[in-house]
């Protein structure tokens, strides 16, 4: 089990909606994926604050993580439509400024909680894969389990 940290920024996820309804569910998505990257252990996480001065700067993400002085950049897009929600999400190497992972998922917007978590859990399971083997707890509440 390597002990080494990996520095990472959430970049703010773009509302592809361009309405205020999609810019909450953006800015949501992209602060809960950040609070559930912080649980996983092997990450360091740039502060939200730090992260959303580039929400609408068009600097190219490698200049943006060594600004933030990590190594990888998760950024993603988010389209809601009525009461479904379509999530994409990716994985930049800032040393070379180049995805080395993305995903997608739909879902409905009731089960939004879920699909947030399914996302981070990816997103770590990605960096663990790609950049080394930290260790990654499973950080889930467990209520009435069985002994």
């Amino acid at each position: 089990m390597s002990t080494e940290r990996i520095r990472v920024a959430v970049r703010p996820f773009v509302n592809t909606n361009a309405d205020q309804d999609g810019n909450y569910y953006s800015e949501g998505i992209t602060e809960e994926i950040r609070i559930a990257l912080t649980k996983k252990e092997g990450l360091i996480v740039t502060a939200s604050a730090s992260a959303f001065v580039f929400k609408d700067e068009k600097t190219d993400s490698t200049r943006i993580g060594k600004k933030l002085g990590v190594r990888i950049i998760v950024d993603g897009r988010i389209k809601k439509q009525g009461e479904k929600i379509h999530i994409t999400a990716g994985l930049i190497n800032v040393s070379g400024g180049n995805y080395f992972w993305s995903g997608s998922w739909n879902g409905n917007i009731k089960d939004l909680v879920q699909i947030q978590e399914d996302i981070a859990d990816e997103i770590a399971e990605k960096i663990r894969e790609n950049i080394g083997h930290f260790y990654i707890e499973e950080q889930r509440l467990r209520i009435n389990a069985p002994d």
